[in-house]
């Protein structure tokens, strides 16, 4: 057993698109992300990690960092392997002194990985891997409804000013509401490339009411994210329109399922996604590393 580090995303997809695609919904960011960076290895972020846990020549697992996201694993083997591959991980991150905010699996396996990292931490005043959000992947396999609300659905449009800095400004807003351990990525030049590659679409009446971005397309598969409506405009329905609406469109463009994560502490969203179709798939569960004495729960 040896772990593989790939220069890119080109040829960490050779070793790994196949075992990815095999459960693509739970590989999704892994499989979109890097499939998105073979397209376009100029937004590949500096010290960005591509790795693989090899066997007998074949790979048994896959690890996936793009600073400054969580670090994304995934096992191709029973759960039985997980705690060999796992150590097996954790000494080469280790040895190669290599730091990352948080971790990111399967629940089982990333909770099996924060026990086997404190078990191994010889630094009593380490940062320790706390529980940041207990996640669900949810998957929708059939063109949904129509939205029932009224309004249009339309894409931000690249080149108007008004759209551009509307989508900035919602997409800063979601991420301090729905991920706010995650301060440090660049909202605004992440929403630019969405932007500029047409993945950015607004719920309208009069004026914007909700916003939703297509993201990460796959090989079978593409993800439904940024579901955001500001505060003034929540329990129109807009949020529930707004992902009809894409939803129908990826399956209008071919893919055959539709991919979301959702906060298991937010049942509300929970509840919305279930009305629409989607369906769970499979629990994550995400560590970040704390520094001082902070108890979970």
């Amino acid at each position: 057993m040896r772990f593989v580090r790939f220069p890119d995303a080109a040829q960490f997809l050779e070793v790994v698109k196949d075992p990815l695609i095999q459960a693509e919904a739970k590989n999704q960011v892994l499989l979109g992300v890097s499939l998105r960076l073979a397209r376009h290895p100029e937004r590949t972020p500096p010290d960005m990690l591509f790795g693989a846990i090899v066997r007998g020549g074949r790979p048994i697992a896959a690890v996936m960092h793009t600073p400054p996201f969580p670090l994304h694993f995934s096992l191709f083997v029973p759960a039985s392997e997980s705690r060999t591959c796992l150590v097996h991980l954790i000494a080469w991150l280790r040895g190669q002194g290599r730091t990352f905010p948080s971790f990111l699996a399967e629940a089982a396996t990333a909770d099996l990985f924060a026990d086997l990292w404190r078990a191994t931490e010889t630094q009593a005043d380490a940062p320790q891997p706390l529980v940041d959000m207990r996640q669900r992947i949810h998957t929708l396999d059939h063109i949904p409804d129509p939205p029932r609300a009224p309004g249009r659905f339309r894409p931000a449009d690249p080149a108007d000013p008004a759209d551009r800095d509307l989508a900035i400004q919602w997409a800063r807003a979601f991420q301090r509401e729905a991920l706010p351990n995650e301060a440090d990525r660049n909202v605004d030049v992440e929403t630019g490339h969405r932007l500029d590659d047409g993945h950015l679409f607004f719920w309208e009446r009069d004026r914007p009411v909700a916003m939703i971005c297509k993201s990460r397309p796959g090989v079978t598969c593409c993800a439904v994210t940024l579901v955001y409506t500001p505060p003034e405009e929540r329990g129109k329905g807009w949020g529930t329109a707004v992902t009809r609406a894409l939803s129908r469109k990826l399956f209008e463009e071919g893919w055959q399922r539709c991919v979301l994560f959702t906060d298991l502490a937010n049942p509300t969203s929970n509840r919305i996604y279930a009305a629409i179709g989607y369906r769970p798939v499979c629990d994550m569960t995400s560590y970040r590393f704390v520094s001082g004495e902070i108890e979970e729960g």
